[in-house]
């Protein structure tokens, strides 16, 4: 009669950040020794191989390339029926679901692991960037980030800011980068944070700018909208005022120029 086992996840799912190492196990009941089976860590299906050992001995040929030297098995004989798949480095493109596989003679056994990878940015750079329409223009950006994250302005009681131009985020080697800005009219004491948050992982950051009046320019937005009219206003009457001129002083140069005419015919 064959030797059965069984195999199950140690932790159904396991969570890493981007750069370190994340340990997946399985468990082997009852322990086995794995110079007498095949062990393979495959994600999705069987051909995709992660890591790969035959009686005890590695077979890099059909590994991923993008697993090679990040992957290692350790110890699995030493009693307690742990076999652990550990994962260097850990990128974006590691989330999702690896399978255990163990194959006997005549017998196999598999179990599935749930990997979550998370890249957690800095906290944002929240600088002033100049004055737009009146207000003080908040630039607010981040990068590094898995998942996509969310952005919002908040005010000092929590209530969300409108953004006033917010950019696609943009992903390089699978993570994101935010940026979002803000038109701020004069307050006199203002203090608004630029949040950022991946829900699904129940992870933030934030940064915080407080503003005074000193921030704001001297001329609201409608005095300036005033002058510039204003302006076109005179511009018109200056226009009109010269053409006018030159109409009447063409007139008069006409008018001269017929006297003379007849005072010649005189002669």
């Amino acid at each position: 009669m064959a030797c059965q086992f069984s195999a199950r996840a140690q932790v159904p799912s396991v969570a890493g950040l981007v750069g370190d190492v994340a340990k997946l196990s399985c468990l082997l009941t009852p322990p086995q020794s794995l110079a007498n089976l095949e062990v393979r860590w495959f994600r999705g299906s069987y051909e995709f191989v992660v890591l790969l050992k035959e009686k005890g001995v590695d077979q890099p040929g059909p590994q991923l390339p993008q697993y090679r030297g990040r992957s290692h098995l350790l110890s699995g004989d030493n009693g307690d029926g742990v076999v652990t798949l550990q994962l260097k480095d850990l990128r974006p493109g590691d989330e999702g679901n690896y399978t255990c596989f163990f194959r006997s003679r005549d017998f196999y056994e598999q179990a599935v692991v749930e990997l979550n990878v998370t890249g957690l940015g800095p906290a944002p750079l929240l600088q002033v960037a100049g004055h737009k329409a009146g207000g003080v223009l908040l630039v607010c950006s981040s990068e590094g980030w898995y998942p996509k994250p969310n952005l919002q302005w908040r005010e000092q009681g929590g209530r969300v800011l409108p953004a006033q131009k917010e950019l696609k985020p943009q992903e390089n080697q699978g993570l994101f980068r935010v940026q979002s800005s803000l038109i701020l009219m004069e307050e006199a004491n203002y203090t608004v944070a630029c949040h950022i948050s991946i829900a699904q992982r129940n992870l933030s950051a934030e940064s915080r700018i407080y503003l005074t009046g000193l921030f704001f320019p001297k001329f609201s937005y409608c005095l300036m909208s005033l002058a510039v009219l204003l302006a076109i206003f005179l511009s018109l009457i200056l226009l009109v005022a010269f053409l006018f001129w030159k109409h009447w002083k063409s007139r008069g140069e006409g008018v001269s120029g017929g006297g003379q005419e007849l005072g010649g015919g005189w002669v």
